[in-house]
């Protein structure tokens, strides 16, 4: 995902449910010559024919769903470089790690690499986006979050040796981002910098972290890039697995917070909705991994910056008030910890106890 700030970009391998959600882009001859290409360099000879193409993206890193005429749904995914061939690799090994289409909670499985055409191929995921959950009634939507929980703990729990990505989206870019926000917003610069100066401590001390401490990471944990089909049984798959990892536990529960209450806030108005589902998303992980809550804060705020970087500084979209929402609930986060922050937000009624 090119844009994970505001939950607001259609998930890589999105859901077939999704396919008449929007039109999608036209599709180009020099799309339609690539989707081919693609499906020839990965399948051969064998059927293939598409009935139908939706294009999310066009450009450098096209971005389509196909649905072919023996009614597979299928993602193809290009990148500007053989880095896609690396997430294959790695998606392949979780899949054979328990991930797989047989398991309740995995990945979406992958079908190949095109070399020529720097593609990938992997299925669509079933069910909705966690996103689209968020915005179901609340028995729903908090389901669907311990869904989510579940999804991580079993992510966290896999033995497999992967890469350190523990220096991604770490507390060099967070530095660089609040830098940026500063000089734009210098009426900001001292909110902005006493936050940095309580988070990015330790943020540099989790860079240290002994290798046999990190986790399985998916490392873009939001409400986009997890598919859930079912709640009872639970029923998850996850996707845009670019950026998976070893990373510290806190790194993905961290993240996947923020987003809930910023997906909320772009939605709704409110961070009452996210609010709710992080309750009961932190609650399901939180109660099967020894949470360090203070790195989980730490990664919470970090997120938090990365989105303001995002929408005023990257896409500069204008919406200013965002700084006092975002920096007061970042402030909340550091003062009163994740499960206070979450609790005070969420409507009276829904509260844990």
């Amino acid at each position: 995902m090119n844009r994970p700030s505001s939950g607001r970009d259609v998930g890589t391998e999105t859901s077939p449910d999704n396919y008449n959600a929007s039109e999608g882009a036209p599709s180009s001859i020099r799309t339609e010559r690539w989707v081919t290409g693609v499906l020839q360099d990965v399948f051969g000879g064998t059927q293939t024919a598409v009935s139908r193409l939706h294009v999310l993206r066009e450009g450098a890193k096209q971005l389509a769903l196909v649905e072919l005429a023996d009614g597979r749904h299928l993602a193809l995914k290009q990148y500007q470089d053989d880095r896609g061939q690396r997430t294959l690799e790695l998606t392949q090994r979780l899949t054979q790690d328990g991930f797989g289409p047989a398991s309740a909670l995995g990945v979406t499985p992958v079908h190949g690499w095109s070399s020529e055409h720097r593609t990938m191929i992997n299925d669509v995921a079933p069910g909705l986006a966690w996103s689209d959950w968020l915005l179901e009634p609340a028995l729903r939507r908090d389901a669907a979050a311990r869904v989510a929980g579940q999804w991580l703990v079993k992510l966290q729990s896999s033995g497999l040796v992967l890469p350190d990505r523990t220096a991604h989206r770490s507390a060099a870019d967070m530095q660089s981002q609040g830098q940026a926000l500063s000089r734009q917003f210098p009426d900001y610069a001292a909110r902005l910098g006493a936050t940095m100066d309580r988070t990015l401590p330790r943020l540099r001390a989790a860079t240290q972290t002994p290798t046999e401490q990190l986790v399985v990471s998916h490392g873009d944990l939001h409400p986009n890039n997890l598919h859930i089909s079912s709640l009872d049984p639970a029923v998850a798959t996850a996707l845009d697995l670019d950026t998976v990892g070893l990373r510290t536990p806190a790194y993905d529960s961290g993240y996947a917070i923020a987003q809930l209450l910023v997906f909320s806030w772009m939605h709704t108005g409110s961070f009452e909705t996210g609010a709710s589902a992080a309750q009961h998303f932190w609650q399901q992980w939180s109660a099967q991994v020894n949470a360090d809550v203070e790195l989980v804060a730490a990664e919470t705020v970090r997120a938090l910056f990365q989105s303001l970087h995002f929408e005023l500084v990257t896409y500069d979209t204008g919406r200013h008030e965002l700084l006092d929402a975002w920096l007061d609930l970042a402030e909340a986060v550091h003062a009163q910890g994740i499960d206070d922050t979450v609790r005070s937000l969420t409507p009276s009624a829904e509260v844990l106890s």
